[in-house]
């Protein structure tokens, strides 16, 4: 009986005793907060806190004001578990973006006064109806050229993200150049502003394209959302910051045309050098035709240390161009071919190889069966064609064949082991819709 008084009295004195409880913030911005110390008592049953348990020394108001405002900031403006949350090159990115979004807002003051002068604002002899109908112009010119653009050049957004990042900005340089040049044109002022609308329209599209896929390649954890509203509270503060400065920097312009065609200008070699910084910093994981290319002549050539993915996107040219022969993905055949002997060669394919010497162009068309690791595959053996080259004939490419078989799988081994997104749903590598299902009669 005694013990069991004792067991008793053990129990209700450690049901009584106090516990200690830590809060910690998960946040990557308080990674460096000290956690909140507090101290369970059974008195009362509440959680207090509790000094005793304090892990690091007492800081100074401004140095705690400080780092909590920066605090703040991160979580306003970053992804939450900034950085783990996103690839490294978020942050470089983000910054020249936000370089060019403030060019593009005080450009925007400019050519909108432009715009404003060239549709007769001021102007007395100007109706509001023949104003009116300049407008409804300009808007439906720039929803008929979006759809249109959108319609044409869609499916090729994904093959070359960078091109289209920087094509998208670009021309809404020659947009706002336009508003800004409508006003020495008063006869073609409906015309010159359609055009520009139709510009503008365009970079929408593909500005808007190109940021969908850009988000996802950023998103590690599958956060795209938090990225893309971080995004706009991003584009709100820019937004924000030009309307605090755009009505200053329009008067200090203002003094003459002169100053304002100087200001402009500077700005948008600015914009594009912003641009083209910002897509330079990107490091893509997955293979388009270009980053392909330079990876397979990389690996065919021992020369697997420029074969990361840092120094392929480095190496990676934005604006396309053509170095030796062309490489038509997804194309048609030929109307003229041995295609028995093209269906013994590739038996085991789900693509068939040929040759345009008149173009220069190497063909690898696509069955319906294909997946992207065989896409992948008829551009590796397109490539050994073309560094070849010799004449299109059979022997050249069962060569080219034969070397694709014994050296291609080591190539995808060595693609995954540098940390190359070697098994997507798909590779941004073919643009052509064409497929083929071939049969004997």
């Amino acid at each position: 009986m005694e013990r069991k008084a004792k067991q008793r009295g053990a129990r209700a004195d450690e049901a009584n005793a106090p516990i200690s409880v830590v809060e910690y913030d998960v946040r990557s911005s308080r990674a460096h907060a000290p956690p909140l110390a507090q101290i369970w008592r059974a008195t009362d049953g509440r959680l207090v806190a509790d000094a005793t348990l304090s892990t690091s020394p007492p800081r100074s108001r401004p140095t705690w004001l400080l780092q909590a405002i920066r605090s703040e900031l991160f979580d306003m403006f970053l992804p939450a578990g900034y950085p783990h949350s996103v690839t490294e090159d978020y942050l470089p990115f983000q910054l020249w973006d936000t370089c060019q979004a403030m060019c593009s807002y005080l450009r925007g003051v400019l050519a909108t006064q432009s715009v404003l002068e060239s549709v007769g604002v001021g102007n007395e002899a100007i109706t509001p109806l023949a104003a009116a109908l300049q407008w409804v112009m300009r808007d439906g010119s720039g929803m008929l050229g979006g759809l249109f653009f959108a319609y044409g050049v869609g499916p090729k957004f994904d093959a070359n993200v960078k091109f289209w990042r920087l094509y998208a900005d670009v021309i809404n340089d020659v947009g706002l150049t336009l508003d800004m040049l409508a006003p020495f044109a008063p006869r073609c002022v409906t015309q010159i502003l359609c055009v520009s609308s139709v510009c503008k329209a365009m970079c929408g599209v593909a500005a808007g394209a190109t940021r969908s896929s850009l988000t996802a390649h950023f998103a590690k954890t599958d956060n795209m959302a938090d990225i893309a509203a971080k995004e706009g509270s991003q584009e709100t503060f820019v937004t924000l910051l030009g309307l605090l400065t755009g009505m200053y920097f329009a008067n200090v312009v203002n003094q003459s045309r002169a100053s304002v065609w100087v200001a402009f200008l500077l700005l948008t070699a600015i914009h594009v050098v912003a641009n083209y910084k910002a897509v330079t910093s990107l490091c893509i994981p997955t293979l388009n035709q270009a980053r392909a290319t330079l990876a397979i002549r990389s690996f065919r050539g021992s020369q697997t240390q420029r074969l990361s993915i840092a120094r392929v996107n480095a190496m990676e040219p934005i604006l396309p161009r053509r170095d030796g022969p062309r490489i038509l993905l997804g194309g048609r055949l030929p109307p003229s071919l041995d295609l028995p002997s093209l269906l013994a060669l590739h038996k085991d394919d789900h693509y068939v190889l040929t040759v345009d010497a008149a173009s220069s162009t190497v063909v690898a068309s696509l069955f319906v069966s294909a997946t992207p690791m065989d896409e992948l595959k008829a551009y590796f053996n397109a490539v050994v064609v073309a560094d070849a080259g010799a004449p299109a004939a059979l022997s050249v490419l069962a060569t080219a064949h034969a070397t694709t078989t014994t050296e291609f799988s080591a190539f995808v081994e060595t693609m995954e082991s540098l940390g190359w997104t070697m098994h997507a749903s798909s590779f941004p590598l073919s643009t052509q819709p064409t497929r083929y299902a071939i049969a004997r009669n």
